[in-house]
């Protein structure tokens, strides 16, 4: 197959770093227990220097390209020269190696059959075809990849001459850090691409924060904190309870760009005069990010009502409503731990926590990973919802639309923490969210003692 690229080689002569990089540093991220240590040597990218001082160049060729082909991984063996031509009726060969190819297009070199490229030199340009053929004495790299968290080898391949090597092993989990953080596989220590020596590649970790994650009350404890009954109308209003969700921004500051190797950055918070905004947004957040209403239309045929006060237009209180005498309590979450859930009324509490921390700061330190960062009091919050039932005939209820959040702090689980995000946006990465539904809320209704 014909294959034609443009090489720009640039004048004059530049060489890209090639200093012995060690299985030892993993740039900026988690590794436990790394594999075997080795000598990595990046490959050299070398700009041909054919320019004279007040002589011009004319012309560029490619020449003494044997015609029975260049063995793979035989090209610096093989005699090829750039013969230079210039306005003084001079001309001069030089040495065409590997090192001059550029790095995009150097796997032709290792694949078997007839390639064009076209190369710039000097402005002036010039094609040539070279045909590759199968070398009995190359066998290929070796590459093992070790997982660095286990220390064992997950996968071994074999790769041709500057091409890109596979992994097709096993795929690797998350692993915990404490109760807020998990531990994921981001890559490999080296380049998989331009393969040019054996190779021993090692897992990359990063220690990621769990931010909006949600538990909810395990199945088969009750959701009900309390209950209000309106004797008027027969109205009973129920403080419900849904579960914990963790990592909630209380008060963050200005979001910055950095990339390793920069000035180390200072991070701060936002003014509290901002805080009523501030606490809106974090009660959407948490709604939008750590919370998932589900509707079931069987159920709806049982329990009646509008639900756009818990999904399109919610409403969130900052204090519990006085009508509850109780307003926390002893419950289990979906991970297996006992909890006895918040009390705290949620903007005055969020505001002193804020106002406590205001003057911090934090250091995003020079070589720390290329991302966004923020400075961030973040805390869990038990999240609430007060609802209002009618008992209808033949076994049917009605939810009252007058459905309110109330998300309450945790205050044991205050942090503050420089957070980092690969994007701008600080949301919910660990994929598990507080859920209910309206078949929470009907079982709820069933149970409640109407009186009659």
């Amino acid at each position: 197959m014909k294959k034609t690229n443009l090489l720009i080689l640039l004048i004059p002569a530049l060489l890209f770093s090639c200093t012995p990089k060690t299985s030892e540093s993993l740039d900026n991220s988690s590794s436990e227990n790394p594999g075997p240590i080795f000598t990595y040597t990046e490959p050299e990218e070398v700009a041909i220097n054919v320019t004279k001082t007040g002589i011009e160049v004319v012309s560029v060729d490619v020449i003494n390209i044997p015609d029975s082909g260049i063995k793979i991984a035989e090209w610096d063996n093989s005699n090829i020269k750039l013969h230079v031509s210039y306005n003084n009726n001079t001309s001069e060969d030089f040495d065409f190696l590997v090192k001059h190819i550029p790095l995009a297009s150097r796997h032709y070199l290792g694949e078997i059959g007839h390639h064009n490229i076209e190369i710039l030199v000097s402005v002036h340009s010039t094609k040539f075809g070279f045909n590759i053929v199968k070398n009995p004495d190359f066998a290929g790299y070796k590459c093992t990849f070790i997982d660095s968290y286990s220390k064992g080898q997950v996968y071994e391949a074999t790769v041709g001459y500057y091409q890109t090597v596979t992994y097709e092993g096993q795929s690797f989990p998350d692993h915990p850090v404490g109760t807020e953080f998990f531990r994921h596989f981001i890559g490999w220590d080296y380049p998989l691409d331009n393969v040019h020596q054996d190779m021993i590649y090692n897992s990359v970790y990063r220690d990621t924060e769990k931010r909006f994650y949600g538990d909810s009350v395990m199945e088969g404890h009750s959701n009900v904190v309390s209950t209000y009954k309106n004797e008027d109308d027969g109205t009973i209003h129920v403080l419900t309870y849904l579960g914990r969700v963790h990592r909630v921004a209380i008060n963050y500051g200005k979001t910055v760009y950095h990339e390793q190797g920069d000035d180390a950055v200072e991070l701060n918070l936002q003014d509290l005069h901002l805080y009523n905004q501030r606490w809106e947004q974090l009660n959407k957040e948490t709604l939008t990010y750590g919370i998932q209403y589900n509707f079931d239309n069987t159920v709806g045929q049982y329990l009646f009502g509008n639900n756009s006060s818990l999904t399109s237009a919610p409403i969130f209180l900052s204090a519990f409503e006085s009508m509850y005498e109780q307003i926390s309590y002893e419950t289990v979450l979906d991970t297996g731990a006992s909890v006895t859930t918040s009390s705290y009324p949620n903007y005055a509490t969020a505001y002193a926590v804020a106002a406590d921390h205001k003057d911090e700061s934090k250091t995003v330190a020079s070589d720390a990973e290329t991302g966004y960062y923020r400075m961030a009091v973040v805390a869990n919050f038990d999240a609430y919802v007060s609802v209002s039932f009618k008992k209808l005939a033949n076994g049917k209820y009605s939810l009252e639309n007058n459905s309110k959040y109330m998300f309450s702090p945790v205050i044991t689980s205050v942090d503050v923490l420089a957070q980092f995000s690969e994007t701008e946006d600080f949301i919910n990465n660990y994929d598990k969210k507080v859920e209910f539904s309206n078949k929470i809320l009907y079982e709820i209704a069933l149970g409640l003692d109407w009186g009659n």
